[in-house]
């Protein structure tokens, strides 16, 4: 996985614009074909049958979390719906609607492996190695040493994480 360095775009209390490590993500968006036929090719499954189950996963993701149930994907993690409210709460139990819901989102929970001595890593993030996006393409992108003083990132909340996007141009 590929990081570069990214700046904060608010200051801290002392009025530091921090540096941090940001994820570039590289190439293009993996999609259903794709992934189909990467799974085809590791399995006896045919790319149209493997498609056909994923394009079919939200449908029937949607009938079950409509109806208050949890899903889980093994090896990939959970899925619930949590209702947030909109505007102040009432006095009485009894007063209580569902139009008092603002809006209702879906949390996505990954799996996770505990591994000897009690370290929790999520399933989908294991084995990562960071290389600096420097070394994927010298002078394409801003070098370490380089005066990068762009201050964006992903998130635009000043906590960093950036996730800016490097398009790979072999993709």
């Amino acid at each position: 996985m590929y990081y570069k360095e990214t700046q904060d775009s608010r200051p801290d209390k002392d009025g530091n614009f921090l540096w941090r490590p940001g994820v570039v993500r590289t190439g293009k968006v993996v999609g259903i074909k794709t992934l189909s036929k990467l799974i085809s090719n590791a399995t006896t499954l045919t790319q149209a049958d493997i498609s056909a189950a994923l394009y079919s996963l939200p449908l029937f993701m949607n009938m079950n979390l409509k109806e208050g149930h949890t899903v889980r994907l093994e090896g990939l993690g959970t899925f619930c719906v949590y209702g947030r409210s909109k505007g102040k709460g009432v006095v009485e139990k009894k007063d209580v609607k569902p139009s008092q819901f603002g809006s209702l989102i879906v949390k996505f929970t990954p799996e996770y492996n505990v591994k000897l001595g009690g370290v929790r890593t999520r399933a989908l993030l294991e084995d990562i190695e960071f290389t600096h996006i420097s070394r994927l393409a010298k002078g394409y992108v801003g070098d370490a040493d380089e005066d990068n003083t762009g201050g964006n990132n992903d998130s635009g909340n000043g906590s960093g994480g950036g996730g800016d996007e490097f398009i790979d141009p072999s993709a």
